[in-house]
């Protein structure tokens, strides 16, 4: 079953920690935001299918369709530093 089939069906819950990709960007960490906390010009940009996410270390927010987020989990963040430490060196 491809990734977008299985997230499809994922259900994601205000303060689940996402990878969202955005155009050329590699994937960055986000959490999905609650829309009630959302400042008044990102919830005028809101489109219909799409959840609000906000990036780890930057202020941006992005609405993203669910099935194109993937869960970020302890085995995914420890197998990205341990790539990015050889790719150091």
């Amino acid at each position: 079953m491809s990734k977008d089939k299985q997230n499809s069906n994922k259900i994601w819950k205000t303060g689940d920690l996402v990878l969202c990709k955005v155009g050329s960007f590699p994937p960055w960490p986000a959490v999905v935001f609650p829309q009630r906390f959302l400042r008044n010009d990102v919830y005028r940009k809101k489109r219909s299918g799409r959840i609000a996410v906000c990036f780890f270390n930057d202020p941006t927010y992005y609405w993203e369709q669910p099935h194109r987020l993937n869960p970020l989990d302890s085995q995914k963040i420890k197998d990205t530093l341990e790539n990015n430490s050889m790719n150091d060196g």
